[in-house]
């Protein structure tokens, strides 16, 4: 490829624009105001007071959860004291109805002993009746031995024996019914005191465990309450501290936010000051591209009239070789048919000896270094300033031919101009189909081959499948075989 050969593209455009004032456009603010950007002191405190409310919340966490435990062992203290108080409750019922049952126990104690009383009365009343008997019998119930011995007979003492076993008999009954009644008093009255003792005591004692069971309970829901307070207490400082640890989350993560912002817009606008410094540079150097292609346009169209007057010349200077070759030829023939001699068919001279004239000019020029900008109508000059490869090369400081240079200057030698562009150049004469090219034929390649806008190379046709080409910067003019990859066409100059 030939770099050189995009310039004469933008002949006419770059001459027009460099007519014009060039205005460098800077993009408008594109980067807003900047936000705020808390200092890295601003965001440790806030993560410090961040770090000091989880703290806080962890302690009063564990406050919360320890009077919880405790509120529970006070709850079920509670509720024991409840059931404590319901056990003396029952136990006062209990008791009453023990001192009700003791009552009735000391009153029925109270009739057994009247009873008893009645008992000994009547006993004593049958001890009077058996000591009034003895009495009015004499001594004798009074003294067995000798009622049995005063006895006049065997009958008297049967019967006297009989008369005192049956007083002995009822006094024993009457002394054994005395002693059971007394026994019976003294047990009845005994078992009923006791009774009412212990039902006098059981019931004062149930009482006072009411008391105690009652005030406990008390005690117990007095303790509990003053737990679930503290608990409230505990719970809405823990709330408002979580709060205050969630709203110094929230203020660092605003600050954090804050510095993202920032930074990103400072990357936005750092990216917005390269891209605004690039397109300054761009601009600038477009500037200067298009003062140095103004430069090589007025230096083109200069040489491109010196090439038009040249290339007119050497017409005119063909014309002439060409009309004295005919008069030649015209005085042959006639002179032969004077010599009787048949002179054949008139060959006429065609454009085949301009092609020649074309491949033999640039054959002049084998060897000579590639220069993007070189040649004119007179031969190679001095190369270019292009900004890339070309300057790599050195090329501005050679003297040589582009590849449309050397096409130019080879027509020019036969009389035909063309410009210094190989895209121009393309439509410049009849196009030539591959199979009927001719030496002196120009070919051209493009990137797109169907799209004359990419044409990049233009080659002369020296025949055999021969070119003879300029390729690029770093080469020289020389002979290469035809190639076909790239092909786009071929045209004849001056047809």
């Amino acid at each position: 490829m030939t770099r050189g050969h995009r310039v004469w593209a933008v002949v006419v455009t770059v001459a027009i624009a460099c007519s014009s004032t060039v205005v460098l456009v800077h993009s408008a603010a594109a980067v807003p105001a900047p936000p705020p950007n808390p200092s890295d002191h601003q965001i440790s405190a806030s993560q410090n007071q961040a770090a000091a409310s989880a703290a806080e919340v962890g302690r009063l966490s564990g406050i919360v959860s320890s009077t919880q435990a405790t509120i529970q062992q006070l709850q079920d203290a509670m509720e024991l004291k409840a059931e404590l108080a319901m056990k003396a409750l029952v136990d006062l019922q209990t008791a009453k109805e023990a001192a009700k049952q003791a009552e009735q126990a000391a009153k029925a104690a109270e009739a057994a002993a009247a009873k008893a009383a009645d008992q000994i009365v009547t006993a004593q009343d049958q001890a009077a009746q058996f000591a009034a008997a003895s009495f009015r019998q004499g001594s004798v119930v009074g003294s067995s031995l000798n009622a049995l011995l005063d006895a006049n007979s065997m009958d008297q003492f049967l019967l006297r024996r009989d008369m005192i076993e049956q007083v002995s008999a009822n006094q024993a009954s009457v002394l054994d019914t005395l002693a059971t009644t007394r026994t019976t008093k003294a047990n009845v009255d005994s078992k009923a005191k006791a009774a009412l003792a212990d039902a006098t005591a059981a019931e004062h004692a149930a009482q006072q465990a009411q008391v105690e069971a009652d005030q406990a309970q008390k005690a117990a829901a007095q303790s509990f309450a003053d737990g679930q307070s503290q608990l409230a207490a505990l719970t809405s400082q823990l709330a408002q501290q979580q709060d205050q640890y969630q709203g110094a989350l929230n203020q660092v993560a605003e600050l954090k936010g804050q510095r993202a912002q920032y930074q990103a817009w400072l990357k936005a606008k750092q990216e917005e000051d390269q891209r605004i410094a690039a397109q300054a540079a761009i601009q600038q150097q477009q500037a200067q591209e298009l003062m140095r292609e103004k430069q090589l346009a007025d230096q083109l169209a200069a040489q491109d009239e010196s090439n038009r007057a040249f290339a007119i010349q050497k017409a005119k200077e063909y014309q002439k070789k060409l009309a004295e070759a005919r008069a030649a030829q015209e005085a042959a023939r006639k002179k032969l048919q004077q010599q009787g001699v048949d002179p054949g068919p008139n060959v006429p001279v065609s454009n085949m000896s301009r092609g020649q004239i074309v491949v033999q000019a640039a054959l002049a020029y084998l060897g000579t270094p590639y220069a993007w900008g070189g040649g004119t109508a007179r031969g190679p000059s001095r190369g270019i300033h292009d900004g890339g490869t070309a300057d790599y090369y050195g090329d501005y400081n050679k003297i040589g031919f582009d590849c449309s240079g050397l096409a130019l200057y080879a027509w020019a030698q036969a009389g035909v101009y063309l410009p210094h562009y190989s895209g121009y150049q393309f439509n410049y004469g009849q196009r030539v189909a591959p199979a009927n090219l001719q030496p002196g034929d120009l070919v051209f390649f493009a990137y797109n081959t169907s799209n004359p806008a990419t044409i990049h190379h233009v080659a002369i046709y020296m025949g055999n499948n021969k070119i003879i080409q300029a390729p690029q910067s770093g080469d020289v003019v020389k002979i290469s075989p035809m190639y076909w990859s790239g092909f786009i066409g071929a045209t004849r100059p001056g047809t």
